[in-house]
């Protein structure tokens, strides 16, 4: 698999923080089930907290993906060139 490690992880990270948001936040969030109920107000942040943390951890695998990591701050700027700077600027958002 070579380099290409960091964009299994970035990719699986991302879908793990994206699927326990719809599934589990989501149904939290309007009460369809008693899962809100059971968590707490508390327990609601601490769940938002984790999902951010894995937000977190994809964007950071993702930057293992470039040539030079030194020169990550410079991946947004090619939004209209590189398929990774929009990937990684749509899980931000």
């Amino acid at each position: 698999m070579g380099g290409e490690w960091s964009l299994v992880a970035f990719t699986i990270t991302g879908q793990l923080a994206a699927g326990l948001y719809l599934v589990l936040g989501v149904a939290a969030f309007f009460g369809l089930t008693d899962a809100a109920a059971r968590l707490g107000r508390a327990g609601r942040l601490g769940f938002l907290t984790i999902v951010l943390a894995l937000l977190a951890a994809a964007t950071a695998l993702s930057i293992f993906h470039l040539h030079h990591p030194s020169k990550a701050y410079r991946t947004l700027a090619n939004l209209g060139r590189s398929w990774l700077s929009r990937e990684i600027l749509s899980l931000v958002v």
